[in-house]
């Protein structure tokens, strides 16, 4: 089997490229980014293209079974201050490469979307069928994800061109940005500074180490999976308060929290369901987020020269 990764240079898209190749059912990865490669493997090709680029990316496709499309901007505060970049990225470049995929005849476009598309949604127990309309978003990067899904959909429907939608929860781990909660906090503790939390520290998240989200990926060419969209969240709620806790008492040079203002649209936690993605093909998180933060903590201290990807 070939498979695809777009945005194979960025952390959640190196850890995917990484669990694909060792996959016994996957003789190809090709990397496709616009950042230099960083993957070495016999399996793999890597690609500087942009996804934009459809002619260039229906020759790249061509032959391919999976895609799985992770290019996008995805930090939320950048978005915030460049609109343009969640259009360019997150809307036309997961278009334009639905049209190459379409005229590449893959087998199968996976696309990673995010629970911020339940943003605003007033369910208590959130599955793939709960309704996002209305409220509909107040956060462009949410409406982007949410048109990403639409445009998958819309070619499966009218094209015939099979699609699965990942909705993943908030991953860490190995590679992760800095500007995330919890590399900011272990960095800043590592450092013996304070930890600072935007809000009260309650507001919850779905953090899940990006181990378990990269381990479902495999998984999805189950034919379960056809034109399905499952969402992958972590194994329980977690508060931004209890992360910093956690830092403080694993971190020796640690000091104190303090608090400032939060963020007025910031994901409003609501229990996210993950059985569809278990009765489909046998995925749940597995990582609690102590030993999460545990393995990502030596991860750091290991690769403190490495640079930092995006």
């Amino acid at each position: 089997m070939r498979c695809a990764v777009t945005g194979s240079s960025g952390y959640i898209g190196r850890n995917v490229v990484e669990t694909l190749l060792a996959s016994d059912q996957v003789d190809r990865v090709d990397c496709i980014d616009v950042q230099p490669p960083v993957i070495n493997h016999e399996k793999a090709c890597a690609v500087r293209a942009d996804i934009k680029d459809v002619a260039l990316m229906t020759q790249l496709l061509t032959g391919v079974d999976f895609v799985f499309h992770l290019a996008a901007a995805a930090n939320v505060d950048q978005i915030a201050k460049d609109p343009l970049s969640a259009i360019e990225h997150n809307v036309a470049g997961t278009g334009l490469l639905l049209e190459a995929s379409r005229r590449a005849n893959i087998g199968r476009f996976v696309l990673a979307s995010s629970i911020w598309v339940y943003q605003g949604v007033a369910v208590e127990h959130l599955t793939e069928d709960t309704p996002l309309f209305p409220p509909g978003p107040s956060n462009l990067y949410v409406a982007s994800k949410q048109t990403g899904e639409i445009l998958c959909a819309t070619y499966s429907k009218q094209f015939g061109l099979e699609h699965t939608i990942l909705r993943y929860g908030f991953p860490y781990g190995p590679y992760m940005r800095p500007q995330l909660v919890i590399h900011r906090f272990l960095t800043l503790a590592m450092a013996g500074k304070t930890l600072t939390i935007a809000g009260t520290g309650e507001q919850g998240r779905d953090f899940m180490h990006v181990e378990d989200l990269a381990r479902a990926h495999p998984l999805v060419f189950s034919r379960n999976a056809i034109n399905r969209t499952y969402n992958l969240p972590g194994p329980r709620k977690v508060s931004v308060r209890e992360i910093a806790e956690i830092v403080q008492r694993l971190v020796p040079q640690a000091k104190g929290i303090a608090y400032v203002d939060g963020r007025a649209d910031d994901f409003r936690y609501t229990s996210v369901s993950c059985e569809r993605a278990k009765e489909d093909f046998g995925w749940r998180p597995e990582i609690d987020i102590v030993d999460g933060i545990e393995m990502t903590y030596k991860w750091l201290l290991a690769h403190q020269s490495e640079p930092v990807l995006s």
